[in-house]
């Protein structure tokens, strides 16, 4: 799921060059609000992210548990054995029908069930923090408890302890890149920019803080 091209390199080019002298430090997960074409979020994002909204759900949701329990039911299968493809991203819809896909599937319908329970939560796209820059493209979800406290729900996971953790515990293992709000306003995150500085091999001012990803 490559989430970088030359189009958008060049687009970004000045925002990360401000950002490389006024924050060369900054973490991996500090945000920045940009507006990012749904198409850059990866090969398979093919529609806008309203599209994933339309249409009725075959599984009824009523709780945070209740969410975790029909995932943990779904089975992990690769768009390459499911639709030959290196990346296709399913309609929630079909994923209910087949419960089965990658980790964006997994995630963008997840994400859709908890705006559905009137929760705040975000779809974003990144990568494992053991993965190599530009390898192993992750999708997952970012939402807010009724107290405002943040939490990393992991969609392929297949244990209700692991699917859902604070986001204390989590962030180090991953590396977000951009993200879509419950209004569909997306965000670009530090590590974009630091991924994007090693792709380019420029070095890193804040490689001591960023840690190893």
């Amino acid at each position: 799921m490559p989430l970088h091209s030359p189009l958008l390199r060049r687009l970004l080019a000045p925002l990360w060059r401000l950002l490389a002298r006024w924050a060369p430090t900054a973490e991996h997960w500090e945000r920045f609000d940009l507006t990012i074409e749904y198409r850059k979020f990866g090969r398979g994002s093919i529609a806008s992210f309203k599209w994933y909204f339309q249409g009725a759900s075959r599984v009824p949701v009523n709780s945070l548990d209740e969410l975790k329990a029909w995932l943990i039911g779904c089975s992990y299968e690769s768009d390459q054995s499911l639709f030959a493809s290196a990346d296709h991203w399913q309609h929630p819809s079909d994923f209910e029908r087949l419960r089965r896909g990658d980790c964006e599937d997994h995630a963008l319908w997840a994400w859709r069930k908890l705006i559905e329970l009137g929760v705040d939560a975000e779809f974003v796209v990144g990568r494992h923090a053991s993965s190599a820059v530009g390898e192993h493209g992750h999708a997952w979800v970012l939402f807010r408890d009724e107290g405002g406290r943040e939490h990393l729900l992991e969609a392929v996971a297949k244990d209700a302890a692991s699917l859902v953790r604070p986001i204390e515990e989590a962030r180090h293992e991953y590396v977000p890149h951009f993200a879509v709000t419950k209004e569909y306003r997306t965000v670009a995150f530090g590590g974009y920019l630091e991924d994007t500085r090693r792709r380019n091999g420029a070095p890193s001012p804040g490689a001591s803080r960023w840690g190893a990803a």
